[in-house]
């Protein structure tokens, strides 16, 4: 009934994959795993899966959005349940919980949520691990109240009808907001989201360079999201960061935000790469970033 998706990419998944096999061994179970051209070594360690494994391995990178799309040509059953790569399962009965969701909830798409360890890691990795101890880890009360904003690719059960229909943008190749825009597709197709309360431990964390590079490779994907959809005022009112850009421009407050963050910028930087900036000073960081991708995209078109 459950075709188990894992796309990965420069990581081995076998402990991941060994204990999924454990828990389905009596359900009615496939895992695919879709390696996005990695590095030799990693293919090797992976291709050893055992034999009820469906590995895939890509001549070339496709990226995030385009590989869970390529799922579809390989799975056989009525459910996907797509897992990253770095997920670390924490419940006996993680996949049976999802079983007993969609049957009850009747749902097309059923998340279960990230959590992160509680103790914290050295500062080389602080930045990762508080932005998602404070914006990420959220209970299934909490993400209920906004389901599609709360949606991530990292840990979802999906109706292979339903990703047929809607699947992921794969104009997007860089990382980042894919999970944002198939959250507001899903939205204004009116298909409803279930939260229930079924985590992965995350797994990996980046360092705090690496974090900050991904969350501007993000941001790329948000303003040519937002390119193609014009003036979608629904869209910014779905996803926080566009909000609160939003709202800045319509006060007249880009002129002064620009001319703070001169100021402060290398201050700012220095501590997030250190690890102890706040949370706040991240998303200040990431708000002026859109900002300077948003006139990038607006001095093109201009110029066209």
């Amino acid at each position: 009934m459950i075709s188990i998706c894992i796309p990965t990419y420069n990581y081995n998944v076998t402990d991941l994959v060994e204990e999924l096999l454990a828990q389905s061994s009596s359900l009615d179970c496939e895992i695919i795993v879709i390696d996005d051209a990695s590095s030799p070594s990693f293919v090797k360690e992976n291709s050893a899966l055992s034999d009820r494994v469906n590995f895939v391995c890509l001549e070339q990178n496709v990226g995030r959005a385009k590989i869970r799309n390529l799922f579809l040509e390989h799975v056989q059953f009525e459910y996907m349940l797509f897992l990253d790569c770095d997920s670390l399962v924490m419940k006996a009965d993680f996949i049976s919980s999802y079983l007993q969701a969609a049957r009850e909830n009747n749902v097309e798409v059923v998340c279960g949520g990230r959590v992160y360890p509680n103790e914290s890691p050295s500062s080389k990795y602080n930045l990762r691990w508080r932005y998602g101890i404070e914006s990420e880890s959220k209970t299934a009360d909490i993400r209920n109240q906004f389901p599609y904003r709360s949606f991530m690719t990292n840990n979802f059960l999906i109706r292979k009808d339903t990703l047929q229909r809607i699947k992921f943008d794969e104009d997007l190749t860089r990382y980042g907001h894919e999970d944002t825009l198939f959250g507001y597709e899903l939205k204004t197709n009116g298909v409803p989201i279930v939260h229930i309360e079924n985590p992965i431990l995350n797994g990996h964390l980046e360092t705090n360079e690496e974090f900050l590079d991904k969350t501007k490779d993000g941001i790329y994907n948000l303003v040519q999201i937002v390119s193609g959809m014009g003036s979608d005022e629904k869209f910014f009112d779905e996803v926080r960061l566009l909000s609160y850009y939003h709202q800045a421009k319509k006060k007249g407050r880009i002129k002064r935000l620009k001319i703070f963050h001169s100021i402060i910028k290398k201050g700012l930087l220095k501590r997030l790469r250190k690890g102890n900036g706040s949370i706040k000073q991240f998303n200040f960081f990431k708000l002026m970033t859109l900002i300077k991708e948003m006139e990038k995209h607006q001095n093109r078109n201009s110029s066209a």
